[in-house]
């Protein structure tokens, strides 16, 4: 795992090194760009250890930030797929 952050890390590094002075970025920014990366790469490695009918309930818990007991306690009146919503 240690790879994977150093990896994740230096991806930023070099695209801020290219950074012209306009482009330059806050700290809050620089560490809000490092954890996303980190949240993804973290997602992929949890995805890559489940088998694949468990994806989509995977994504569903990463994205909406549901518990376990919730997304398991959903029901499809409870999905408004035009709005894009969960109640």
């Amino acid at each position: 795992m240690r790879a994977i952050d150093q990896n994740v890390y230096t991806q930023e590094q070099r695209s801020l090194d290219h950074a012209s002075c306009d482009q330059l970025l806050t700290v809050a920014e620089i560490a809000e760009r490092l954890r996303l990366s980190w949240v993804y790469e973290r997602t992929r490695e949890l995805l890559d250890a489940l088998p694949e009918s468990s994806h989509s309930l995977a994504w569903l818990l990463v994205l909406t930030v549901l518990r376990i007991g919730e997304l398991l306690a959903l029901r499809w009146r409870n999905v408004d797929l035009e709005r894009g919503t969960l109640r």
